[in-house]
């Protein structure tokens, strides 16, 4: 089996054209708000949406080499410039 690393490397590489996406990484899973004991592979997104408003080639997969898929929104930030004052 994959490592979980490698396997968050390669579905991050996978969903580099969903401009949804905007970051992965290795956390715990969450379900009904309530973090769980389970290890995911977590891929943030902009706006997360209900399954039937992804078009197919959109849809991040629930698991990935046998790992479980956590999708969180996280909207992408704003560029603030130089250590955050705006400038």
């Amino acid at each position: 089996m994959i490592n979980l690393t490698l396997a968050k490397r390669e579905l991050i590489s996978l969903l580099r054209h969903n401009e949804n996406v905007v970051g992965g990484g290795i956390g715990y899973a969450t379900k009904c708000n309530q973090v769980t004991r389970e290890i995911a592979i977590i891929i943030f997104v902009g706006k997360k949406l209900p399954l039937s408003r992804v078009e197919l080639q959109a849809r991040i997969p629930s698991a990935f080499h046998s790992y479980r898929v956590d999708v969180v929104e996280r909207p992408r930030q704003l560029s603030r410039g130089c250590c955050g004052r705006g400038h």
